[in-house]
């Protein structure tokens, strides 16, 4: 089947393509699901593409949330293209060009409806304010909700610095994890299929956005691993599962410290 124009296809007749290299928070998803129930019409206006065989090239999230939602069928346009457009296509559509204007979006928007629509902004979680750490009086109240708006390039220092206040590996570490594993010989398609997930990637790569699976997901294909696992491979696992386990309010907690940190060393005392 070929088509220049959308159609619409059943759901159920979709398949994720195994190899995106894209992948989606469980928050972020259920974002998406809320958003498509309640403006249904955003696929009509942007469709799902799929190859001949129904396999997605672009909006593999989108098929994941509407199938979550619940959609029978969604609008789809069948790309007949060669296989090397296809591969193209996969990365170039899931490109973000341009930049947030900040100032605008603060004083246009409410930060609380970006959040909800899925645009990520520096802002606590009801859960975080509800679990607020001790203060230095030993009280749980008055707190304070603080919102902030960064560049992508502030954004990322920020949350280095409180990935390694809650214990996170270091990038250094990821790729110490992920270049053993490569060298393994274990392949990306193999851990999708163990895990079911797309993270398999993700654990294999030398060159960005590396990561280590908790012990959980590590122990569903821990087999493709046919050698002996250094120590040092299960203390990273461990410490990484560690680190993702913290409670709701570990960002909050960790900001802080990071804040309480920079005071001490120039000399300012807390009253």
């Amino acid at each position: 089947m070929s088509s220049t124009q959308p159609t619409r296809i059943a759901t159920n007749k979709l398949k994720t393509n195994p190899n995106n290299p894209r992948t989606i928070r469980k928050d972020q998803l259920q974002k998406l699901v809320k958003s498509l129930r309640e403006f249904p019409e955003m696929l009509e206006a942007r469709p799902i593409v799929v190859d001949p065989d129904y396999v997605v090239l672009g909006g593999n999230m989108r098929l994941k949330a509407a199938q979550e939602a619940g959609l029978a069928e969604v609008p789809v346009y069948v790309a007949s293209w060669e296989e090397a457009k296809h591969k193209e296509f996969v990365i170039k559509d899931n490109l973000a060009f341009g930049e947030w204007d900040w100032d605008m979006l603060a004083n246009e928007w409410e930060p609380e409806q970006l959040d909800e629509w899925g645009l990520e902004v520096w802002q606590p979680e009801d859960a975080e304010l509800d679990a607020m750490p001790e203060l230095p009086t030993g009280e749980r109240e008055p707190y304070q909700k603080m919102t902030f708006n960064v560049h992508d390039s502030q954004a990322e220092i920020i949350q280095e610095a409180i990935s390694q206040a809650r214990g996170h590996l270091s990038l250094e570490e990821k790729y110490k994890f992920t270049s053993w594993l490569k060298a393994q010989g274990v392949k990306a398609k193999d851990i999708n299929e163990a895990t079911g997930s797309f993270m398999g990637s993700h654990y294999l790569t030398d060159k960005s956005q590396p990561d280590v699976p908790t012990a959980e997901k590590w122990e569903k294909f821990r087999h493709l691993v046919k050698e002996k696992v250094p120590k040092y491979i299960d203390d990273l696992i461990n410490r990484h599962t560690l680190a993702e386990q913290v409670n709701d309010n570990a960002n909050g907690n960790a900001l802080a410290d990071i804040c309480k940190e920079y005071i001490e060393n120039n000399g300012r005392k807390r009253n």
